[in-house]
């Protein structure tokens, strides 16, 4: 009976290794295979990132926290007065781009040279609005602007969030410092106080585990390649459940919720914040495709360019609607890069629609005379 047992025992633990070998095998499958930049995924196959320099070649549209070199320029230029634009990946995605093309951020900036100001853009893939909040107040306060402008895009106001690459923004020097007494304070700086306090209570346990994670980094890929795997699985389940249920770009979907109603209170507060400091805000509607339904309820996207304008108008902000600004012709398609076929794109568009909505710009930053 014993022996039944044991030889029982030791069956159960040939299953277990083996599946764990399968499993090894299947990801380091994925890892080699499947995965893709996701960033890129989202603009689309037709659709290129582009974050490019001025005419007179100075680097004017940053990313990420690739910031020096915007900055740079600007110094160099003899730090004139600033424009701050930021916003999410419409800003640096250019559909069907052709060498010599052009964002909107780049050719408002040189359409604004030629009256003294300096236009500088960054943007952020699927952007929040408390990323928006963290970047305004470390690194466009930087330019000391005399305007920021920020598209508000309801699809981005669903919930707030700051991701781990952005969070280095929030422990710059004197970013703490720039938040204290800030209405955004209560929004942003419990996230750098949880982290700080992270950081000072880590056991030697925890830094152990950190140096173990790092030296697996640098021997296994696999190991390395364990947060892309995880965005592949969240991706994938994704993709999954939208097949399952027969869910499109066009599919409309309620976005007038609990989460949207604080990201709203958020874009007021920041907008107070900087109108204390004497800084002018011009917030946006940004260009939204008009050829086929859209997936925002038609009621809903009225209601919040209504409040949007009631914002405005509360806060001393200016406010312009470009969602019809750009034609159906000069938007994409996005690809499902694991499954197959392509969806329509709601978010970027091409080099004329940038030209279009640059011209735009400059016209209302023009009107608003800061």
């Amino acid at each position: 009976m014993a022996a039944a047992r044991t030889t029982g025992a030791r069956g159960l633990l040939a299953i277990q290794l083996l599946g764990f070998v399968l499993a090894l095998l299947l990801l380091d499958q994925a890892r080699r295979h499947l995965l893709f930049d996701f960033n890129e995924a989202a603009m689309g196959d037709f659709t290129s990132a582009l974050y490019g320099a001025a005419a007179d070649g100075g680097r004017v549209h940053c990313e990420a926290l690739n910031i020096a070199p915007c900055h740079d320029a600007w110094v160099q230029a003899g730090s004139p007065p600033a424009i701050f634009w930021l916003g999410n990946s419409q800003l640096h995605g250019v559909n069907r781009m052709v060498p010599g093309d052009k964002t909107a951020i780049m050719a408002a900036h040189d359409a604004l040279r030629a009256r003294g100001d300096w236009l500088v853009g960054y943007s952020l893939p699927n952007i929040s609005m408390m990323e928006i909040a963290a970047v305004v107040d470390t690194v466009g306060l930087d330019y000391r602007p005399k305007l920021v402008v920020i598209p508000v895009v309801l699809n981005g106001l669903r919930s707030g969030s700051v991701r781990d690459e952005a969070l280095p923004l929030l422990r710059r020097p004197g970013a703490a410092e720039r938040l204290r007494g800030t209405r955004v304070e209560r929004s942003l700086a419990p996230l750098l106080h949880d982290r700080q306090e992270a950081v000072k209570v880590a056991s030697l346990a925890d830094l152990s585990e950190d140096r173990l994670e790092s030296g697996l980094d640098r021997v296994s890929a696999l190991w390395a390649a364990r947060p892309d795997l995880r965005a592949l699985y969240d991706y994938g389940t994704d993709m999954l459940r939208h097949r399952a249920f027969g869910v499109t770009a066009q599919t409309q979907r309620s976005l007038i919720n609990p989460g949207y109603r604080a990201q709203m209170a958020l874009l007021g507060d920041l907008v107070s914040d900087l109108r204390a400091k004497g800084i002018a805000v011009l917030l946006y509607v940004p260009p939204y495709r008009q050829d086929i339904s859209g997936p925002y309820i038609p009621a809903e996207y009225a209601q919040f360019k209504a409040e949007l304008g009631a914002l405005c108008a509360a806060k001393g902000a200016r406010c312009a609607d470009f969602d019809r600004l750009v034609p159906g012709p000069e938007w994409g398609l996005v690809k499902d890069h694991l499954f197959g076929g392509v969806d329509y794109d709601f978010m970027h568009f091409t080099a004329k629609g940038h030209a279009a909505l640059a011209q735009a710009m400059v016209a209302e930053i023009e009107r608003a005379g800061p």
